[in-house]
């Protein structure tokens, strides 16, 4: 329409119901009646159906949008929904809904959306009943809403009463943009969670995954949302976990992290412009606060409950697997952990014994480690870099990758800090291994680091850029065991990593048994020319007779 218009927000929100139905009959069937069709030999062509789903979610989308907007407008003119009956007409402020600062419970059927925020006071806000009918000719506002009635009483208000609710007036184009729902999006999950309490950030942020899913296609709006909602966004874990009890995340909480990891991996694979234009859709400041944040732990998260590795973009993968194994190698990685109500040596002994199995399923570097391996070329780009790859692959060819053990807790007798959670780091230096209580709890990573250099040595051969990087690969994975060895005489590596280690020298052992060229021996070459040319790995004599006495199998 391009223009405001008059909307009341209840008649607005069963349109939004009815397209949602809509477009949830036509993607759950329209398969079937595709098939059936085509089994019956019918002359109809159906090759449009996918194209009617899509523009379905489309306006159930953009209707969702003006609903919220309409809503929202309706609680600055001081009405809202009944507590009674929340579907039906609004009422003032006074005996309605209150703002929704704590959320509701997504429901299915598309019930109006809270909105967060304190409404202005009845008395002050209800425009004057004396105006006239809304004049539809006033020219749009450029910031796509209106939160004055149509100007034509003496306060500009629509005719309404105090028993009678007002429409509100809405730039009906601007407002229906996935860009205006994203800011709408954004803006309630930063109220959310700056309830600082987990219980009411979740409630609040119910929606937020069934918004989220609708729109892991649409460029407007993962732009707009992650632009306004990035770094904030990257806290969602450490806000939602559970502060007391058994486990770290509810099955809500795990939702909504599940949402915005598929959001974000989404996002990482779309790009903007064509030609030499062309560049990923999450601007660098957004990259740079994903990479640069304070709290890995609760970006970490994000790969956990996101999805599978291929579906993210791989360089954007590599950079978050580079900066987890920094963060790591600085100590910054601290695994939180729920606390009991009360004290109990029982209950305190299973907190402190508990953290090791904590500390293995919330460990932020092993969620983001298991994605990159799942990619394959994000494994890849960390380890097959010429330049870095040697210093990652010395931190990921470690002894190192095990729980810190439980150290020693409060008695019976000392009752002190019965009640507050306990942070763990989630692959302890040796400093802090040495000095455990009880090493046989720690629980084993090394499978996790192990799958990783299986994935970095793993592209087909050739003369591509992926085998470039995996050959590269072998060559610092080499380098990395030799190191390894000579710090560490006489230790051998957590057995994940010698089997990754035989897998390696087994897949590349033609190019490994070769003569060593240049000085140092330690590098990647391209032998022939494309497209009969193939990228082969070479290691020096000393850095070889080192990697393979770790490869060697042991009695175990």
């Amino acid at each position: 329409m391009g223009e405001f218009v008059g909307v009341d927000p209840v008649s607005l929100q069963e349109l939004a119901n009815r397209l949602r139905r809509l477009h949830t009959l036509l993607a759950e069937h329209g398969p079937m009646i595709q098939q059936k069709m085509q089994k019956w030999d019918s002359e109809l062509s159906f090759a449009a159906l996918p194209r009617l789903v899509d523009e379905a979610l489309n306006d159930t989308r953009d209707m969702g949008a003006r609903t919220a907007k309409a809503y929202e407008l309706a609680r600055e003119k001081g009405w809202g929904p009944s507590p009674a009956d929340p579907d039906g007409p609004l009422v003032p402020l006074a005996t309605a809904t209150p703002p929704d600062t704590t959320g509701t419970p997504a429901d299915p059927t598309g019930k109006p959306p809270g909105t967060t925020g304190t409404p202005p006071d009845p008395a002050t806000t209800l425009a004057d009943p004396t105006g006239t009918p809304p004049d539809t000719t006033t020219p749009a506002d450029p910031t796509g809403t209106d939160s004055a009635a149509t100007p034509t009483g003496p306060d500009g208000a629509p005719p309404h009463t105090a028993e009678s609710p007002p429409t509100v007036r809405l730039d009906w184009a601007a407002t229906g943009q996935s860009g205006n729902e994203a800011g709408l999006d954004a803006k309630a999950m930063a109220e959310a969670l700056a309830t600082g309490d987990p219980d009411q950030a979740r409630d609040a942020m119910s929606r937020l995954p069934d918004n989220l899913s609708q729109h892991l296609k649409d460029k407007d709006y993962l732009t707009a949302f992650w632009t306004a909602s990035c770094p904030l966004a990257l806290q969602a874990a450490r806000a939602l976990y559970n502060r007391a009890g058994a486990t770290l995340f509810s099955a809500e909480s795990a939702s909504i992290l599940r949402a915005l990891g598929a959001s974000l991996a989404a996002a990482t694979q779309m790009r903007l412009g064509t030609g030499k234009d062309r560049r990923p859709l999450l601007p660098e400041a957004t990259r740079t606060a994903i990479m640069k944040n304070g709290d890995p732990w609760s970006v970490g998260m994000l790969f956990k409950y996101g999805p599978d590795g291929k579906t993210w973009d791989s360089q954007f993968l590599a950079e978050v697997t580079r900066s987890m194994l920094d963060a790591r190698a600085a100590g910054k990685i601290e695994v939180p952990s729920p606390s009991f109500g009360g004290y109990d040596p029982l209950e305190a002994e299973s907190r402190r014994f508990g953290g090791p199995q904590a500390q293995a399923d919330f460990d932020p570097v092993v969620a983001v480690l298991d994605r990159a391996s799942q990619n394959g070329q994000a494994a890849r780009h960390v380890l097959g870099d010429p330049s870095s790859g040697f210093t990652y692959a010395g931190m990921v060819v470690d002894d190192q990758w095990h729980t810190t053990p439980p150290e020693a807790g409060p008695g019976p007798e000392d009752p002190a800090d019965r009640t507050g959670p306990i942070p763990h780091t989630a692959t302890a230096p040796t400093s802090l291994i040495a000095t455990a209580v009880s090493p046989h709890a720690a629980i084993n990573l090394s499978s996790h680091a192990a799958d990783f250099v299986k994935a970095a040595v793993s592209a087909g051969r050739g003369p591509s850029d992926d085998a470039r990087e995996s050959a590269w690969a072998v060559v610092t994975v080499v380098q990395a065991t030799a190191e390894f060895s000579r710090l560490h005489p006489g230790t051998d590596l957590p057995a994940p990593l010698r089997e990754a280690l035989a897998f390696t020298a087994d897949r590349y052992r033609t190019d490994l048994a070769a003569p060593a060229p240049g000085e140092t021996g330690n590098e990647a070459r391209l032998n022939g020319d494309p497209p009969e040319g193939r990228w082969t790995a070479h290691a020096d004599g000393a850095d070889l007779a080192a990697f393979l006495r770790q490869a060697r199998p042991r009695a175990e």
